[in-house]
């Protein structure tokens, strides 16, 4: 489980990112759990290119 530092952002970059960096980063199993007692705030943004793209990695 990750627990965020003060001040910082979580980023969860997705599996493209991990495709073009070859691995280098990881896309996270990502998990969200209710919690009733504490604010939260989410900025999604999504994106899916054309289904005729192919993803491969960066050279």
């Amino acid at each position: 489980m990750l627990h965020p530092r003060k001040g910082t952002y979580t980023i969860n970059i997705g599996d493209n990112m991990q495709v073009w960096s070859n691995d280098q980063f990881v896309a996270p199993l990502h998990r969200a759990l209710a919690n009733g007692g504490d604010d939260r705030f989410s900025a999604p943004f999504f994106y899916s290119p054309s289904y005729k793209i192919q993803v491969e990695p960066m050279r």
